[in-house]
């Protein structure tokens, strides 16, 4: 069984600005909170692994001595950790877009069409997610997630549910 956890990636990851606390950091105290949370939750579920939605290109990008939140956890609980986002080269063998790529992306097709940035934005994104789940359940299937538990921490995602009038 996955279980998911939801963040924002910034309170995910540990820095050293975040050690050191500048003016407009994630306040300690909350990746604390957060930390403290995943541990118990992992705990609590009895969970054997821990996954997340991040990868090693990722993390670098966080600044020195960047490391996720649920690295530690696992060290700490004994359990596996697994960072199940594709990196560069796999998000291109995928066809996914992410960052700048999306907005470049978006941006052409809303000129195109004339249709509003963010409505395409979303849809873009939305198209995305049964490619990206499907990657980060096949990082996962290795520690029989249908016999154990498993926490899954991901970030917020922009794409609202469609609402119809």
């Amino acid at each position: 069984m996955i279980y998911l956890i939801g963040t924002c990636h910034k309170t995910q990851v540990w820095n050293d600005l975040v050690r050191e606390q500048p003016l407009g950091v994630v306040p300690l105290a909350k990746i604390e909170a957060f930390q403290q949370f995943v541990t118990e939750a992992a705990t609590d579920l009895g969970a054997a692994t821990i996954g997340e939605e991040m990868n090693e290109e990722r993390i670098l990008t966080h600044g020195h001595n960047a490391i996720t939140v649920a690295q530690p956890v696992a060290r700490q609980l004994h359990i596996a950790h697994v960072s199940c986002e594709p990196d560069e080269s796999e998000r291109k063998a995928l066809g996914l877009r992410v960052g700048d790529e999306m907005v470049q992306h978006a941006n052409a097709i809303a000129a195109r069409t004339a249709g509003d940035w963010i409505q395409v934005q979303e849809e873009e994104v939305r198209k995305q997610f049964p490619k990206r789940e499907a990657f980060w359940t096949g990082r996962l299937a290795r520690y029989n997630t249908e016999a154990t538990s498993v926490v899954f921490i991901c970030g917020p995602s922009i794409v609202q549910p469609s609402r119809k009038p």
